[in-house]
């Protein structure tokens, strides 16, 4: 369903409008703290030669793409981008919030490459 009918160019407005003005501040908020801590991250993985900071990388580059375009065209729920997406997150949840037991955590406590 969308809000001006077929061939719009208002992405924004229209996911707005699908998700609701708290989800979709929440939604946009996130993902933009989460690019910018990845960003921020970036400079000191790359000085340690951290080997996900090419992972890390990706989920921020693509993560901003579709951010990007959402400007334009919603783009979010289409089927090949919302997978991309999740598999976003999911690196970021992996690589910039490293868990007690993750292996990411073992590499970085113990300095070992």
């Amino acid at each position: 369903m969308t809000v001006i009918g077929k061939g719009n160019d208002y992405g924004i407005v229209e996911t707005l409008y699908t998700l609701g003005l708290p989800f979709f501040l929440i939604t946009t908020f996130g993902l933009t703290k989460l690019i910018i801590k990845t960003y921020s991250s970036l400079k000191k993985y790359e000085l340690m030669d951290y080997y996900p900071a090419k992972y890390l990388r990706f989920a921020m580059c693509t993560t901003f793409f579709i951010m990007f375009h959402e400007l334009h065209m919603s783009i979010w729920n289409t089927k090949s981008i919302l997978p991309i997406l999740f598999l976003n997150l999911a690196i970021f949840k992996r690589y910039l919030f490293p868990t007690q037991v993750s292996p990411v955590h073992i590499f970085q406590s113990s300095g070992k490459k």
